[in-house]
């Protein structure tokens, strides 16, 4: 299966949502909106990505696809692992986090 121009764009504009869930976008300036974007519009963000990826992973029918899936995603997992390892370098539950990832608290 290739590449859908139309999920690559709903995929960019779920990624502006989970920045600016974070973010708390425009919270000080306009507290109403902002409730309901947060609360509401950008909290579809995740379980998109969750259905966008349940649809690529159904064409995975042999070991050697499975493999392949499964390289890209710990590579990209290690990188952004990587990308913030000044952040979690020097928590005392190294293993766990490197397993489970960085839990900001």
């Amino acid at each position: 299966m290739g590449r859908n121009l139309s999920i690559d764009v709903l995929k960019i504009i779920l990624a502006f949502f989970v920045v600016f869930l974070h973010m708390n976008f425009l919270k000080e300036s306009y507290p109403m909106t902002s409730f309901l974007l947060v609360n509401g519009l950008f909290r579809i963000a995740v379980p998109v990505f969750l259905v966008i990826t349940g649809f690529y992973f159904l064409h995975i029918d042999d070991a050697k696809k499975l493999r392949k899936w499964l390289f890209r995603t710990f590579l990209l997992y290690a990188i952004w692992m990587l990308i913030y390892i000044s952040h979690w370098k020097d928590n005392e539950q190294v293993l766990l986090t490197v397993i489970f990832g960085y839990l900001a608290i």
